[in-house]
C-alpha cells in the first residue's frame, strides 16, 4: 500500500494539529512514526485510516484519495492507543466473535 500526504492539514476545535504535512510512503517500505506527545502522530494515522479527514489537502491510498474516490483504504489493520476487548471477553473470545461475524 502506498500513502501520500499533499499540504495536509487538520484542525480540531480551532486547534491545528496537523499543519501542511507532504510525504510519501512508497509500498513495501516500513516507515515509523516519531515525535513527542501532541506532535500529531496519532492524527495521522486516523487519517491514513479513514477514521477522521483532512480540513486541508489529501491523504492519497494507492492513487486515491481519501474522503473522495474512497472512504478508507481496502485493507488496513490499526491499533491505536490501547488493546480493548467486549466486557467479558477474552483477546481469543473477540477474534473469534470477529472472525464468525465477517464471515456471516
Amino acid at each position: 500500500m502506498s500513502i501520500e500526504f499533499k499540504n495536509v492539514s487538520k484542525k480540531l476545535c480551532n486547534n491545528i494539529v496537523i499543519n501542511d504535512v507532504n510525504i510519501e510512503i512508497k509500498k513495501g517500505i516500513v516507515t515509523g512514526l516519531k515525535g513527542i506527545n501532541g506532535s500529531g502522530k496519532t492524527m495521522m494515522m486516523r487519517l491514513i485510516a479513514g477514521l477522521i479527514y483532512a480540513t486541508k489537502g489529501e491523504v492519497i491510498i494507492d492513487g486515491k484519495v481519501l474522503g473522495k474516490d474512497i472512504s478508507f483504504p481496502p485493507s488496513i489493520g490499526l491499533m491505536l492507543e490501547n488493546p480493548a476487548f467486549l466486557p467479558g471477553y477474552n483477546g481469543f473470545s473477540c477474534f473469534f466473535l470477529l472472525f464468525r461475524n465477517f464471515f456471516n
